[in-house]
């Protein structure tokens, strides 16, 4: 073989290890996630994320504590990234309780995702503000899915 042909076959291998390397799933994973008071009064979110920033969510369903207006819902917003393989029916799957009760169970499906790139999911959860509030989201149904990921926040009322 001469060394124009060996050239040509070491490329033409090259290319297809690099195509297998380059389009091979990994699991999707979340990279961020933040949280955000939403005001129903005026239908605007806070911009502050309340899982970053030290704010006083002492009765903000009444408007209390850092709160701008009164608040009663959360707006979850998961920053996820990773390779799926088309056509599977994995989902983010988002619990959201407080002590005394179960606020939400929702599942995103991962075919509304865009493989490949970084998606941010959003959830809403009714009925937050005067329990800590924990966040727990997982994968269903996706091979070496990390472990679950959770976050609480501190909200909390009194007279």
């Amino acid at each position: 073989m001469c060394f124009r042909s060996k050239a040509y076959a070491a490329m033409a291998a090259f290319s297809f290890i690099a195509a297998a390397h380059a389009g091979a799933d990994t699991a999707p994973k979340i990279d961020r996630v933040r949280a955000h008071l939403y005001y129903a009064p005026s239908g605007r979110f806070d911009e502050r994320d309340l899982l970053t920033t030290q704010m006083a969510l002492w009765n903000t369903i009444g408007g209390g504590g850092d709160a701008s207006e009164a608040s009663r819902i959360t707006l979850v917003l998961v920053e996820v990234s990773g390779r799926v393989e088309h056509g599977v029916r994995g989902a983010l799957r988002l619990h959201a309780r407080t002590p005394t009760r179960s606020l939400s169970e929702q599942e995103v499906p991962l075919y509304l995702l865009h493989s490949g790139v970084r998606n941010t999911v959003p959830f809403l959860v009714y009925g937050t503000g005067c329990e800590v509030l924990t966040l727990e989201l997982t994968w269903t149904g996706v091979a070496n899915a990390p472990p679950a990921t959770r976050r609480e926040i501190p909200f909390a009322c009194g007279e």
